[in-house]
């Protein structure tokens, strides 16, 4: 009776031990999720990246850090729109993505840093419109302030820029204009050696000083 006793009694003592120690092992098991960037934060970054001083560490990786805050894929795939994407290949659409990627740093982005490394962003909104985010505020830049509104997206459990717009400049929408004419006229292959040639080229700045809609946008 004594033996059987004791049997019992070292199986309770031996439950809530091993209680405990799953206890003590399970914050190690499991890892904390990182807090995702809010639409604000992902445009605070952006800019901060894109107003990298030139002669500050990192100046030349500007472009590669700030477009991890954008989603090239969305914007090439809204740029030629639900009836022109798919008259590229899968293989296509991924070549496209790369050069609309390019296109970016060397049409858009040498603008971009022309005025975020004078200007300043004031926030002063944050909207909804469909599935996407619009963070709008005031460009302060040489003394006049305009309205600028950056467009993001949520794509895989993030937020990422597809768009911005000065007024009624939109840079996805005015670049759409062009891919859409220029597929309609070339096809798909024909657009796709067209924008590798463009892609290509050393960006070159205009002598004069534009409009702060087409710095954004990219002009005609």
């Amino acid at each position: 009776m004594a033996a059987v006793n004791a049997k019992k009694l070292s199986q309770v003592t031996l439950i809530p031990i091993a209680f405990l120690l799953c206890i003590q092992a399970a914050p190690h098991a499991v890892a904390a999720s990182p807090k995702q960037a809010t639409e604000k934060e992902v445009v605070e970054t952006f800019i901060a990246e894109v107003s990298r001083p030139d002669g500050a560490p990192k100046a030349k990786d500007s472009f590669n850090d700030a477009a991890q805050n954008m989603d090239f894929e969305e914007m090439a795939k809204r740029a030629f729109g639900e009836s022109g994407w798919p008259k590229f290949s899968a293989g296509e659409q991924k070549e496209v993505t790369t050069l609309f990627r390019r296109l970016i740093q060397i049409r858009f982005y040498p603008r971009w840093r022309r005025i975020f490394q004078k200007g300043h962003f004031e926030f002063i909104s944050q909207s909804k419109q469909g599935g996407d985010t619009l963070v709008a505020g005031k460009l302060n830049l040489d003394g006049k302030k305009s309205a600028l509104t950056f467009r993001l997206a949520k794509t895989h459990e993030s937020f990422r820029l597809v768009s911005m717009s000065v007024k009624d400049k939109d840079l996805l929408e005015r670049t759409s204009v062009r891919l859409k004419r220029g597929l309609s006229q070339k096809g798909a292959a024909g657009l796709i050696a067209h924008l590798k040639k463009r892609t290509a080229e050393t960006p070159k700045d205009a002598a004069d000083k534009p409009k702060l809609e087409e710095l954004i946008s990219g002009g005609k």
